[in-house]
């Protein structure tokens, strides 16, 4: 029942707010459709008060006539006519006051309401309208205050014992709860804009060492096809063919490692995009077999072996998935000197985490490297020893980052390596 009701309550909370609004729009929504549900709960209190005190007849239809009227915005934010929700939430409350204030004189006590209205216009909209509409409602005050100094109340005493209370309250609590909700936004916002200062420095810093290396990486290649290039000119023009095929696969040679690194760079640098970040129920054993599918032509060159033990689903994008396994799997054939390359997958569950074990029989890494492999651009060893650009174990780091996820690594020298991925639940 009470989840029910506070469901109910999120979902008003909400009505209209969308994530294309920015944070002051939506903060304003949000805002109007607090008021209005505050409005509206207290009106709903003063009703069931005169079911069971006065009964008066009059109450009842003025009373359920202001519930309609505060109904009205919430359904103008739901279609998303957020400034005419607005004015209504603002003018028309203006004009009932100025009413009941001109019907039954100073004893009702309206006053704080008409601060209310101008608090609510400072946070329901922007500097301008805001002050026009706080200067219009001070008016309105005063030409009111001035119009009762000359007449007589005709409801004068007709006032409602609580009635007075009833204002009072209303405004108190609108004021305090809507100032309050804005103080903590602002604070959430300002924490924000703190964590999204240190991201973009850090994305700055991570872009300029990325083209930076890069470019060094990318230079040496191109450099080495310039120049074989330019030897198979010369082998063709003394018609030395021998020498030809050779320097010409060393030029494929180089191509294949441009195009490594920069297919890399390409996964690398779309990692933040938007559009990779659609979530689905994905089968982490239908990964495994797309894996085996992609490395085939280098897993039977190595003479190697995958072994999986049945693993759950999880909540992911299927592309992240699949270039995180990939890389952690790649590595395992590739940096293995054993008769039979072979990569053991496994998983353990705790109540917060899922855990998957690649187990490989490799050539193992030494514990001061343990960090140093997830960095951009770092190699234990050269192009000559093993094939490789740098990037993948870093790509997966990366990628394991959107998931509040983590990757490690346990190994021993010439013992192999087990790396561990940790998925929150």
């Amino acid at each position: 029942m009470i989840n029910s009701l506070i469901k109910k309550y999120k979902s008003l909370l909400n009505l209209g707010v969308t994530e294309d609004l920015s944070f002051s729009e939506k903060l304003r929504t949000e805002s109007n459709n607090l008021v209005l549900i505050i409005f509206i709960v207290s009106l709903i209190a003063y009703l069931f008060y005169n079911t069971i005190g006065p009964r008066l007849s009059l109450a009842y239809y003025i009373t359920t006539s202001w519930v309609l009227v505060f109904i009205c915005p919430l359904i103008l934010n739901g279609f998303k006519k957020y400034t005419a929700a607005r004015i209504i939430t603002i003018l028309f409350p203006l004009v009932g006051l100025v009413l009941v204030h001109l019907l039954q004189g100073w004893g009702v006590r309206t006053e704080g309401n008409y601060l209310l209205l101008s608090i609510l216009s400072v946070f329901l909209f922007s500097k301008k309208p805001a002050i026009v509409l706080c200067v219009f409602i001070a008016i309105t005050y005063m030409i009111t205050a001035i119009a009762l100094s000359n007449i007589t109340p005709p409801l004068k005493e007709s006032i409602l014992a609580p009635a007075p209370f009833f204002y009072f309250g209303v405004s108190l609590l609108a004021g305090l709860v809507i100032t309050f909700r804005v103080l903590i936004e602002n604070t959430k916002y300002s924490n924000l804009s703190v964590s999204q200062e240190v991201l973009l420095k850090e994305k700055n810093e991570e872009l300029e060492m990325f083209s930076r290396i890069a470019s060094h990486d990318l230079k040496s290649p191109v450099r080495n096809v310039l120049n074989f290039s330019n030897l198979m000119e010369k082998n063709l023009k003394n018609q030395n063919y021998a020498e030809l095929q050779k320097n010409l696969d060393f030029v494929l040679v180089n191509s294949l490692q441009m195009s490594d690194l920069i297919e890399d760079m390409r996964d690398f640098s779309s990692i933040d995009n938007p559009s990779n970040t659609n979530q689905e129920l994905v089968s982490l054993m239908a990964i495994v077999g797309k894996v085996e599918l992609l490395l085939k032509t280098e897993i039977e060159g190595v003479n190697g072996k995958i072994k999986c033990q049945s693993l759950p689903d999880y909540m992911c994008s299927p592309s992240d998935m699949l270039l995180v396994f990939q890389n952690v799997i790649q590595n395992g054939l590739k940096y293995n000197r054993s008769e039979t390359p072979t990569v053991e997958i496994s998983y353990k569950k705790s109540e917060e985490s899922l855990y998957i074990y690649f187990k490989d029989n490799g050539i193992g890494i030494k514990k001061e490297y343990f960090s140093h492999i997830f960095s951009l651009f770092k190699r234990l060893h050269s192009r000559n020893e093993f094939e490789g650009t740098g990037l993948g174990l870093s790509l997966c780091k990366k990628i394991l980052q959107k998931y509040k996820a983590e990757i490690s690594v346990e190994s021993v020298l010439n013992e192999g390596s087990t790396f561990i991925i940790r998925l929150p639940l």
